[in-house]
């Protein structure tokens, strides 16, 4: 895939800080998690295979929450699938 257009571009950054920063709290309730991860999961494919630097930035939290034990160590099942989901993504 090509690089994103220029607005979703300089855009991108800013969405990817307010879909991740609610991620390194995360919160008690399971469906709120999957909403969060499901978010996550919906992001353009073009900032995984190509990425900007300011990109890189913005994904360096919601890398590292979604490899944490807290997270891969979830029991709640539909959390698994939602965090499989993500991370196939």
């Amino acid at each position: 895939m090509g690089k994103l257009d220029w607005p979703l571009e300089r855009e991108l950054p800013n969405q990817l800080l307010n879909v991740g920063t609610p991620l390194l709290t995360l919160p008690s309730s399971s469906k709120d998690l999957i909403g969060l991860l499901d978010k996550v999961g919906s992001l353009p494919p073009q900032v995984y295979q190509n990425p900007s630097k300011s990109i890189q930035d913005a994904l360096v939290p919601i890398k590292g929450v979604l490899i944490s034990d807290v997270l891969t160590n979830q029991s709640n099942l539909d959390v698994q699938i939602s965090l499989a989901s993500c991370l196939l993504s």
